[in-house]
């Protein structure tokens, strides 16, 4: 996302990172973490958005930057079947972490299973488009706790548009 600026002015940039559900029509957010694009280091936001996210997990989606040792043990943790694209230099080797390598020996084992496991995660992806094309790129907010404010109310209102999309669809099939 961007932030409104001046022309003079170096734009800032911000990252949304996303919860999203995967398995059903509808795809509502559970959890959202704004943070500023220059950290580095996507990880430690995985673990804060499923801490977030209350009952037991399904299987946890993420791409390589969310790929680590301690993300896959807090999803296992949680009730979740994780299911991390590890990164191109990635060791098997446990490290105290017995989740991180029952996971590597699925994908060795199992690489076709595991692709098309990992292929849901366009679903995340279909939410970050959408809420995109819902509200666009841009905050207009120019201040940092504004810009989260903002950021928060648009995912409401996400999911409340969700929520009545539901709805009506439930009610509709009720009729027939």
């Amino acid at each position: 996302m961007r932030i409104h600026s001046n022309i003079v002015k170096k734009r800032d940039f911000r990252k949304l990172h996303l919860a999203s559900e995967c398995r059903h029509k509808e795809k509502p957010i559970y959890s959202w973490e704004l943070t500023s694009a220059i950290r580095r280091h996507d990880s430690p936001r995985f673990r804060k958005l499923l801490m977030r996210i209350t009952g037991e997990l399904g299987d946890v989606y993420g791409d390589k930057a969310y790929s680590s040792r301690k993300n896959v043990e807090l999803a296992v943790e949680r009730g979740g079947r994780p299911f991390l694209m590890p990164k191109n230099n990635a060791s098997n080797r446990a490290k105290g972490h017995q989740a991180w390598k029952d996971m590597i020996k699925y994908i060795e084992e199992h690489p076709r299973a595991f692709k098309n496991s990992y292929h849901k995660r366009n679903n995340a992806e279909s939410t970050n488009s959408a809420f995109k094309r819902k509200f666009g790129d841009i905050l207009a907010s120019r201040k940092w706790n504004m810009q989260k404010i903002e950021t928060g109310i648009k995912v409401v209102i996400y999911n409340i548009r969700l929520l009545i999309r539901y709805r009506i669809r439930t009610e509709m099939e009720l009729l027939d």
